[in-house]
């Protein structure tokens, strides 16, 4: 039972009728409790519609399961007759479909099952709260660049999302979420569009207005930027492999998020973290791309350690960026090592191993750096300490 509201998940729900007795008393319900405190009406929407139904004779039912088939019933046909919280399973086969799901349910596929929007606008269209997307092959979205088509793509009422374990081909964008809180993109493999130039494609994962998405696991390669994040916050990118993008993560205004563990490679830039404040990056693999490893621009109060910074033109470029905690980063045989300039200024910068870079550091700032407790694989002065 969500906190907040009172409402019921029946995708969770185990009918054990515990919320009978748990609704109706203010020394136990969460809501109870907090609109007594706040000397409001209790909002229980999910508990007042099952007592209703129970007071009124009805029985609750369970969660059913729906089958598309290629010969019949199709996707959209399951989808109409399922009830919220149903599980919709898709055989094996190739559909060509296009998908709007307005109520909370479970979407999953069947090793084999394919869905194909014949390359016409998007293939899934979330438009409820608490769907499930997993286990399919979506491809086939149109590319008309104004349309902006996705496989997957959400409203703004559509929280909770979960997108798992898709692969997702031959469509511009892969996953877009617009004003949705706390989807879970999760263990998809999406690729881009290869033919097209990487200004010219869309993004793999592609967030807008949305707080508390998590990303993780996931494959994504060939597209415009591998993550893409603008005006949202609390995101947590773990664990995904980006190859072969413009940039691999790229973050517009976006505070207090997460980037630990991804490994990027092969793209134009690796992360390019912007006009963002409480950012943690940590743990990241970042090699081979081709001009920047980790861009920082207009980042304040964040923290930047224990990256592994190998081959990039410029390992690790700070732009204006202030009270940043940047430490125990391994920076190796980049271009330039570290380029730090235009006006950025207490940050700490300690316990970094910067190794045969060509350039260690360029140092374009109006303020002195403190550069102690790192080490410098070209450094031939003298050891006062003996340490």
């Amino acid at each position: 039972i969500e906190y907040a509201t009172g409402r019921i998940d029946y995708a969770e729900c185990l009918q054990c009728w515990d919320c009978q007795a748990t609704g109706r008393d203010d020394a136990v319900c969460p809501e109870l409790i907090l609109s007594k405190k706040e000397r409001r009406a209790p909002r229980i929407v999910g508990i007042v519609l099952l007592l209703g139904a129970v007071e009124g004779g009805a029985t609750a039912s369970a969660a059913v399961t729906h089958r598309a088939e290629p010969n019949g019933p199709t996707i959209a046909a399951a989808i109409a007759t399922a009830a919220p919280g149903d599980t919709v399973t898709v055989a094996p086969g190739h559909y060509r479909e296009h998908l709007v799901i307005d109520k909370p349910l479970v979407l999953i596929g069947e090793h084999g099952a394919v869905i194909d929007g014949g390359g016409e606008g998007r293939v899934v269209f979330v438009t409820a709260a608490d769907v499930t997307v997993e286990g399919l092959t979506l491809r086939g979205c149109g590319r008309d660049p104004e349309e902006a088509n996705a496989a997957v793509r959400t409203a703004k009422e559509a929280a909770r999302v979960r997108v798992v374990g898709n692969v997702i081909e031959d469509c511009p964008f892969g996953v877009w979420i617009h004003g949705s809180a706390d989807a879970r993109i999760e263990s998809n493999r999406i690729h881009g569009i290869a033919e097209l130039g990487r200004n010219d494609r869309g993004n793999c994962v592609h967030l807008a207005d949305t707080r508390g998405a998590k990303i993780l696991r996931n494959d994504l390669s060939t597209c415009r930027d591998g993550i893409y994040m603008e005006l949202g916050g609390d995101t947590v990118a773990i664990g995904n492999k980006i190859v072969d993008s413009r940039y691999s993560v790229h973050t517009m205004w976006c505070d207090n998020s997460v980037y630990e563990d991804n490994v990027v490679s092969g793209n134009l830039v690796g992360l390019a973290l912007m006009f963002s404040k409480g950012v943690t990056a940590k743990r990241n693999i970042v090699h081979d791309n081709a001009t920047h490893g980790i861009l920082l621009t207009q980042v304040t109060r964040s923290v930047v350690a224990d990256n592994v910074v190998i081959g990039n033109t410029k390992g690790l470029f700070v732009y204006n960026s202030l009270y940043n905690d940047i430490h125990d980063n391994f920076i190796a045989r980049n271009g330039l090592g570290l380029h730090y300039w235009g006006g950025s200024e207490e940050n700490q910068l300690r316990s970094n191993t910067f190794v045969e870079n060509e350039i260690q550091v360029k140092f374009v700032a109006a303020y002195d750096q403190d550069w102690a407790g790192n080490f410098w694989s070209d450094y031939v002065g003298w050891d006062v300490d003996g340490n």
